[in-house]
């Protein structure tokens, strides 16, 4: 249970289209995690998302699929700073 206190939202995408969310769901909850998977998305300002994020008691971390996996294999909650999406693109 080494991501207990995480709840995490699932949306992985290869590069050639292939979703792959449903991998990384089976990892997630395998390591403890409240998990979430898109079933739908739709385009979204980055304002509006940046104010939904800011209206949370804690702002959401947006970390790259290598974190869940990289978690699992050290066994331990990893820092997400490493990890992080650069969300001003």
């Amino acid at each position: 249970d080494i991501l207990k206190a995480c709840t995490i939202y699932v949306d992985v995408w290869m590069s050639h289209g292939e979703n792959t969310s449903p991998l990384f769901y089976d990892i997630a909850k395998s390591l403890g995690a409240q998990v979430s998977v898109c079933t739908h998305s739709f385009e979204i300002l980055l304002s509006t998302l940046v104010r939904l994020a800011l209206n949370r008691k804690r702002r959401p971390q947006v970390v790259g699929a290598a974190w869940l996996k990289d978690c699992r294999d050290a066994a331990t909650h990893l820092g997400e700073e490493p990890y992080l999406v650069d969300m001003e693109d």
